[in-house]
């Protein structure tokens, strides 16, 4: 197996329309780091994320999420403790230095960059809301990124969904407790939850084809994985023109 360097991964991220002070909220599977240079999965790591916090530079911003679903699972959340469900490599940003994690004990995500306050402090009473980590992603018109894995992770699909009160969901309250450092507190928590009587699994086919056909998606390669980007606000109103035609064109149901 060929490994890769930094020079094939900035220039991935480059053919992807990643410059410096982007704002970029990334998707991954850790299978990729298999083919970076490096002796430990530690060193790959901090490889892969130097490469990219370089090419963003100071004004750009870095979010991965690091989602736990603590309330919705009746489990308290701890900001610095409570580990991410969605991946290794996830887990690896959340530890790294200069990285700090927003407040939601559901949705949490983690960020290094010029709008690092700005995402961490976001409201989180309405997970998808227009002020949440989510709508902020929309107003800075973020690069969404997948690498190696499918456009069907891209959890902004429900910030869509809620912004457009799709008929197939409905908002439901979850309680818990919160630990931030030595401070423990109540949160009451609206989220915009699916209705399991239909196949609401999200499913973007319809949607990656018609940014497709309207040039909206960059792509490019690391190696053996996929590196796919499109802009937060493209993402947006593609899905609502999809949703006008087809009511259930971002799930199961609609295929």
């Amino acid at each position: 197996m060929t490994l890769i360097n930094s020079v094939e991964i900035l220039s991935a991220f480059e053919q992807c329309g990643v410059s410096v002070a982007d704002t970029v909220f990334l998707h991954c599977d850790a299978i990729f780091l298999a083919q970076i240079a490096g002796c430990s999965t530690l060193e790959k790591v901090n490889l892969f994320f130097d490469v990219l916090e370089g090419l963003l530079g100071e004004q750009g911003t870095l979010i991965l999420p690091v989602f736990t679903y603590s309330f919705t699972k009746g489990e308290n959340f701890n900001i610095d403790q409570t580990p991410s469900t969605v991946g290794m490599l996830t887990e690896y940003f959340r530890k790294r230095k200069g990285v700090k994690r927003s407040k939601d004990p559901n949705f949490s995500i983690a960020c290094t960059g010029r709008y690092l306050d700005e995402f961490i402090n976001a409201p989180i009473h309405d997970t998808f809301g227009v002020d949440s980590t989510f709508g902020l992603l929309y107003r800075l018109n973020a690069h969404i990124i997948c690498l190696g894995c499918s456009m069907d992770r891209i959890t902004f699909t429900h910030f869509v969904e809620e912004q457009l009160q799709v008929s197939y969901r409905y908002f439901k309250k979850f309680n818990g407790t919160i630990v931030e450092q030595q401070r423990t507190y109540f949160e009451t928590i609206n989220y915009f939850v699916r209705d399991n009587s239909i196949d609401t699994k999200t499913n973007l086919a319809l949607l990656k084809k018609a940014l497709e056909e309207s040039e909206l998606i960059k792509k490019s390669t690391i190696g053996r994985a996929s590196l796919l980007s499109v802009s937060a606000r493209d993402f947006f109103q593609q899905a609502k023109k999809l949703l006008k035609e087809n009511k259930y064109g971002l799930i199961g149901e609609g295929h």
